[in-house]
């Protein structure tokens, strides 16, 4: 990672009129960057923490949003290219808005919540310049703040961003059940922090019907509420519910992590069969992929199940979570890791008695390795990066002819 660098500039030699305001506090400013030479800092405690959490990542993309001084665009009328200049920064910001937005999630999912809360007020700043103070959408980056606020244990600041989430809801007859879901999320959040799991299970659950009912029963958006939902219960010993709620978590995300790896192993399909892994007609479709936010989320829920049911030896639970985790890893293309979780995912497979989960994990396998034995092992660098699984390329081959013994 590159280091942070700015250079001091005087107030009182600023034009008349012109006053530059710290990114993170509206303060007057004393810093700016060296690099982007549009954002400002009130001292360098500020710039780091802005750094680190989302400016390193955006710093190059600032410069067009902010020059205000732009060439003319040749051969073209003056009314047509401030239309043009106008969509073209419009695009711009909504790409911004993107990227903040996804890196505040990971970080959020990543534990990083005090990093995470500069990628927050920039997707609440880019927000507000896109669509206005009063718009709906402000709903999404007040959520954002909100939870970050959570992670760090200020719940009295989350409270005030919740409820100016909800406001801009009351005041939007017909907002989006996509709204809707995340603000009840967020109320069972802060409940469950605050130890009052009965009013948290009640947000938790009008989550699930929300988003039930704008994304469908088995999509991995309703996920997170049944696993926040599952905590609940957990926390309050119940853990009968709590394990029924994780298996329904766990089917959720090995249904959906079903499609990208069939994607990935054969390409587009045309429907998803009850028999994984087999190559069936394909049709042009827009590839299946996991956004860095969905990522880490992924990463959070599955590894927390998992941990829980080694914690509590649950062995007749752990192939499918370990299922799940290989093909994450998989998509996400530490290969190394998918192999060793798709050990796990096949334990106790004996002649012919081999659970659903089990026939799942040992044709993710085949296929697998089948994958590998096509690329012929020098083209592996074009499909991921080899680098990145620590162990070498021999390593690799002598590991197959290993498994392929096992898994014919």
């Amino acid at each position: 990672m590159t280091s942070a660098t700015a250079s001091t500039i005087y107030p009182l030699a600023n034009p008349k009129g012109v006053f530059f305001l710290c990114e993170l506090c509206n303060k007057p400013a004393t810093l700016i960057c060296t690099k982007c030479r549009v954002t400002f800092y009130c001292n360098e405690l500020h710039q780091t923490a802005d750094f680190v959490g989302i400016h390193e990542r955006i710093c190059e993309l600032l410069i067009p949003i902010r020059t205000k001084k732009l060439a003319p665009i040749p051969f073209m009328p003056i009314l047509e290219e401030v239309e043009y200049r106008k969509q073209m920064k419009q695009k711009q910001q909504q790409e911004l808005l993107t990227i903040t937005r996804n890196v505040a999630h990971r970080l959020m999912f990543e534990g990083k919540s005090e990093t995470a809360m500069p990628a927050a007020l920039q997707t609440l700043h880019l927000t507000i310049d896109l669509y206005g103070v009063s718009s709906v959408q402000l709903v999404k980056p007040f959520l954002i703040l909100a939870e970050a606020a959570l992670g760090l244990g200020r719940y009295d600041q989350a409270e005030g961003y919740l409820s100016q989430a909800e406001w801009t809801i009351m005041k939007t007859p017909d907002c989006p059940l996509s709204l809707r879901h995340k603000l009840c999320r967020i109320f069972g959040l802060l409940y469950f922090n605050k130890g009052d799991t009965l009013k948290a299970r009640r947000f938790l659950a009008e989550d699930i019907y929300l988003a039930s009912k704008e994304y469908g029963t088995d999509s991995i958006n309703t996920a997170g509420g049944y696993y926040n939902l599952a905590k609940c219960f957990q926390k309050e010993s119940k853990m009968l519910v709590a394990d029924s709620l994780f298996v329904k978590v766990t089917d959720l995300w090995c249904k959906f992590l079903t499609v990208l790896v069939e994607d990935k192993l054969h390409g587009p399909i045309d429907t998803v069969t009850d028999t994984p892994y087999v190559e069936t007609q394909k049709i042009e479709v827009p590839k299946l992929c996991l956004n860095e936010a969905e990522t880490a989320e992924a990463f959070l829920v599955l590894n927390t199940i998992y941990d829980l049911r080694v914690a509590m030896q649950q062995t007749f639970a752990i192939p499918q979570i370990a299922l799940c985790l290989a093909m994450l890893h998989f998509v996400t293309g530490n290969l190394k890791k998918a192999i060793e979780f798709g050990r796990m995912s096949v334990m106790g497979i004996t002649g012919d008695h081999v659970t659903e989960t089990q026939r799942m994990a040992k044709e993710f396998m085949q296929s697998f390795l089948h994958l590998r034995r096509q690329s012929q092992w020098k083209t592996m660098e074009d499909y991921v990066d080899i680098s990145s699984l620590g162990t070498s390329l021999e390593d690799m081959k002598d590991d197959e002819l290993n498994f392929a013994e096992f898994y014919k």
